[in-house]
This record gives C-alpha cells, structure tokens and sequence, in this order.
C-alpha cells in the first residue's frame, strides 16, 4: 500500500514495518519488565506493529525473568510446544495470516498446545537465531520469541538478524537501569525509537514520553519510508516564508550570535556556544562507541 502511493504520483507520507526486538539487561527491574512486555504483547492481541516481536534476555536474569513473564499471564513453552506454535504461524516457512490479532489460547488451541484460557502471550525460545529464522519475523499475535544472549552486544546480533527481514526505522525496546547501555543500544541498531523501560506499543507513539502523539510511525530511509518521525499533522502543513537579507550576511549574523527569523514551528537558530556544546556532547558519544 506504501509502495503504491509512493507511486501514485502525488504526494504521500507512507510509514514502515515493525519488527520489535527488547532486549531486557542484567541490571533491569524484573517483575517491572514482565508487566510492561506482557502488557504490550497482549494488546490487540499482538497486532500494533510496535508490539514486542522477540525478547533478548540476558543469561544472568533469563530463568527469573521468563518466571516473572508467567506470572503475568504469559506461557512459556517448552521446545517442543514452541515448534508446534512456529509450525502454525509459518507452515512451510510462510506466515499464517490467521494468527493475526487472535487471542493466544486460540493459537495455541489450534497448535496443538494447551494453556489457559485467559493466557496473555505465548513465549517460544529459539535456541539457535540464525538468518532466514521464521521467529525471527513480524508475527503480528500474541507469539513472542526469546532468545538468551550473553552479554548486550551478542543481543544487538540478534537484533541485526532481525532487521534483515523487517522492522528497519520503527522501535526497540531496553530495559536496563544503565542510560548509558540505553544509548549504545540504541546508537547500535537502525531503529529509530528506541523505548528505554517502557511499553514499546505505547510509549513509541508518544503516550508516555516526548515523542509526538501518534499511531503512524515513520521509518525514514532505514524502512523506504518518506519520514523518520512520529506523523502529526504538522507535516501536513505548508508554511509560506518570506526571506529578507540577514544585516551583515549570514557569516556577519553567525559572529554576532544573534538569533535568526524562523518559521513558526521550527526551532530557533542555535547560538555559537550551543552549537559548540552540541559539537562537543555529539564528540564524546561518538568517542565512547568507538
């Protein structure tokens, strides 16, 4: 549908696939962590494409963390109930559209595996992520992959081997009491909202954080998307602007410091000190991935 108005040859603002990987750190809040994935895998049944898609779990909490996601209502399944969920939503390697949206104890009714009736989400552990996994895909349900990982770089592996298939420029998720893992999570991958101890179905369109309110998530160039923003309709609007020449020339304007005309809605010119200290903090993170 993006692709064809893309095509249509009028102006269009089209939005991207999702394909959520959290990966949940040694140093999370556990039961916290359990309540928001379950929460948000649960609503509409898994279809948002912001809902959380694979877990990455740290080895250190990954027993006590899969104990807590029981406790909300999520099943863990065994390896063998975990193949009979897979070869329902991918017979064949294809994905079942029947699984979309539809409560868990239905899918798993129709896999052949039993849980309760008011069970939230399904949990598959995937012993071996590799390329090309089915798991490792959109599922659009209740099915949530897991996948334990050592440490958060053999996580952010995991979430590469994802982007392969979907999800580029949409939302991740972390949950971690280190802002600064946070921020190498999220410098690491190509999504470009990163939720940090959240809900990745609702704080991505703004509900709980600074970003823009909305369900319409762009995925700009990383998801052949026109937009990287959460779409409002500002970008609906076409601001006319009428240029006068700056006193002393623009090189005269940036020595001076003085702040520049701008359009309504777009941000004032940044003074040299603030352009010095943007340069500055811009520097050291690029120095701390290195």
């Amino acid at each position: 549908m993006v692709r064809a108005a893309y095509g249509s040859g009028n102006p269009a603002i089209g939005v991207g696939s999702g394909n959520v990987p959290i990966y949940v750190d040694a140093s999370a809040d556990i039961e916290a962590a359990a309540q928001t994935i379950v929460a948000a895998k649960n609503f509409d049944h898994g279809s948002p494409c912001q809902a959380p898609s694979v877990l990455l779990l740290h080895a250190a909490i990954a027993g006590p963390m899969q104990q807590a996601l029981a406790r909300q209502g999520a099943h863990v399944c065994t390896e063998e109930e975990a193949q009979k969920i897979q070869n329902h939503a991918f017979p064949g390697g294809k994905f079942n559209g029947k699984v979309v949206g539809r409560p868990a104890f239905e899918i798993a009714q129709a896999a052949g595996v039993q849980v309760p009736r008011d069970c939230q989400a399904l949990v598959c552990p995937i012993a071996n992520p590799q390329a090309g996994h089915v798991m490792l895909k959109e599922k659009l349900s209740p099915i949530l992959g897991c996948v334990v990982v050592q440490d958060v770089d053999q996580g952010i592996g995991v979430a590469r081997l994802m982007l392969q298939h979907s999800g580029a420029g949409h939302t991740t998720g972390i949950h971690s009491a280190s802002a600064e893992q946070a921020v190498y999570w999220g410098a690491a991958l190509d999504y470009y909202r990163v939720v940090v101890n959240g809900s990745t179905v609702h704080d991505s369109t703004g509900a709980n954080t600074g970003l823009p309110y909305t369900f319409t998530i762009g995925t700009g160039y990383a998801g052949k998307s026109s937009v990287d923003c959460n779409v409002g309709p500002e970008l609906l609007v076409n601001w006319k602007r009428v240029a006068f020449p700056l006193p002393g020339g623009w090189a005269g304007a940036m020595a001076s410091g003085a702040a520049l005309p701008t359009a309504p809605g777009q941000l004032s010119t940044l003074t040299p000190e603030l352009q010095a200290t943007v340069l500055r903090i811009v520097q050291e993170e690029l120095e701390h991935l290195r």
